[in-house]
């Protein structure tokens, strides 16, 4: 089978939604199916046109910036969907932005079924739409007014239903996410959740940690936390901090660090400044900011728990490669995370908003070997029965066929 796979933005731009696109698109051309990929040019550098590991990459050109970009992209994507129909069997459109709009276009003119994978619960927001977040270009005045933007989303928000219903399928990747589709009237919903390389993403012994750690530059007794995300407001990372500086006033944490893995890269959510401006003020000289780094299993494997505050999340990939790596983790009591994390089972989960509770969940883990390695073992089992992307592979070449009618 030929698949065309759409996707925001892709290989080499390192997040969530773009690595889990990048798995999927490689499993998919292990077992000989063929995979092209359509994104948008992200940056001039990227070139127009290229093949990583057997997946030929087709990029647009920038057209303009931020939302505009997107919107402008819609015409020329579904211009070459349709000029090269003979390419593809189906379209596979990896998240909800403006993309899937050219989706639909061209499904009208060559009649190719297209799915559509939704990974948030609240999907038929745009950006901005959020309650409790602001964008930085919105508070700047640039662009989108907080005028205009109130005005846009009810017909956005129409748009992206009329077009999610005209899926042939539509991916959920977690039980929340299902239920909010099938409560918006969608009948067409697979369960589809987030895959991992467990092959990749695997625990080490305590000689191969420690020659990480040399790599790395960590030492040997150092207690190391880990965060692995964007910098930006929705991931909560005050509260992290806030409990930090609690946790760093007990002689318990004594040889720990918090290694934060990624950065706020300018976008309009950032909180980046906010967080390095507390570190200074509180003098939290056992917060590193690492920035974003490509050997992101590694910085895992060298660590002993892994923590994730967010206010919402459709089912991180930074939490399933922190629970394949077997790290214990430390996460926000929120429905994306309790989908993977059973307290005191798998994990341990925290009141959201609660530095106080989060510090406690600290010191737990500090304190209790056997309890880090038991919560270890059991994430990363969880992960090798339910989540590995080689199961997830074969669940989505089976909706393709569905979709195909191949037998």
């Amino acid at each position: 089978m030929l698949f065309r796979s759409m996707i925001d933005q892709f290989y080499p731009v390192v997040g969530g939604a773009e690595s889990q696109a990048l798995r999927i698109s490689m499993k998919l051309n292990e077992k000989g199916h063929k995979v092209i990929v359509l994104t948008r040019k992200g940056k001039e550098e990227f070139s127009n046109n290229e093949n990583h590991n057997g997946i030929d990459i087709n990029r647009l050109p920038i057209l303009g910036v931020n939302g505009k970009s997107k919107l402008k992209s819609i015409i020329p994507a579904a211009r070459w969907l349709i000029q090269n129909k003979d390419k593809y069997d189906i379209i596979h459109c990896h998240g909800v932005n403006p993309l899937e709009w050219a989706a639909y276009i061209a499904s009208i003119f060559t009649k190719k079924p297209y799915v559509v994978k939704i990974p948030l619960s609240n999907f038929l927001n745009y950006a901005g739409a959020k309650k409790g977040v602001k964008m930085n270009s919105v508070e700047n005045g640039q662009i989108i007014s907080k005028i205009v933007r109130p005005l846009m989303l009810p017909a956005l928000k129409f748009i992206r239903k009329r077009l999610i219903g005209k899926a042939d399928r539509v991916f959920a990747i977690s039980p929340e996410i299902q239920k909010a589709l099938k409560t918006n009237g969608f009948k067409n919903v697979s369960d589809i959740p987030n895959g991992i390389d467990a092959d990749k993403f695997y625990p080490v012994n305590d000689s191969e940690k420690k020659a990480l750690r040399d790599k790395l530059n960590f030492n040997e007794e150092e207690l190391l936390f880990m965060y692995s995300g964007r910098l930006s407001q929705e991931k909560n990372l005050m509260i992290l901090l806030e409990a930090w500086n609690k946790y760093k006033n007990m002689s318990t944490s004594k040889f720990s660090k918090l290694i934060l893995l990624g950065g706020g890269n300018h976008q309009s959510y950032t909180c980046e400044p906010e967080l390095r401006a507390y570190t200074k003020e509180k003098d939290l000289t056992s917060v590193i900011f690492q920035g974003a780094v490509s050997n992101v299993v590694e910085f895992l494997q060298a660590g002993d728990a892994f923590i994730l505050p967010s206010l919402w999340e459709g089912m991180s990939n930074s939490l399933l490669e922190s629970m394949a790596c077997g790290l214990p983790s430390i996460v926000s009591d929120i429905p994306g995370n309790r989908t993977l994390i059973e307290n005191n089972i798998s994990g341990l989960l925290f009141e959201t908003l609660s530095s106080d509770k989060l510090c406690e969940c600290l010191i737990q883990i500090t304190d209790n070997d056997k309890l880090r390695k038991t919560l270890g073992l059991e994430a990363r089992k969880i992960v090798l029965k339910q989540y590995s992307i080689k199961i997830v592979t074969k669940n989505i070449i089976n909706e393709y066929n569905k979709i195909l009618n191949v037998k």
